[in-house]
């Protein structure tokens, strides 16, 4: 019997030591694992705001787009009428 707990003398430090590390490293995956979930949140947050600012640039593009073939329709419809008209 005295063997066995001069044997779990040698082998619970190491034990213990091992058991340490572990935790260890679970901690620093876990700090990890949050940092990286921040940086991902972050990115999709600019990417939300990317793409509202180019959806609305878009928006106004169009709508000058709209007003722009408003205009040189009518110049057109104008310029035919008055050919038409001499």
């Amino acid at each position: 019997m005295s063997e066995t707990v001069e044997e779990s003398r040698r082998i619970l430090p190491r034990d213990v030591d091992a058991f340490a590390q572990q935790v260890q490293a679970g901690i620093r995956f876990d700090h990890l694992n949050a940092f990286n979930f921040g940086r991902c949140l972050g990115r999709i947050e600019m990417a939300r705001d990317r793409a509202w600012l180019c959806f609305r640039w878009m928006l106004f593009g169009t709508a000058v787009g709209v007003a722009l073939a408003a205009v040189y329709i009518q110049i057109f419809l104008n310029a035919r009428i008055l050919q038409i008209a001499r």
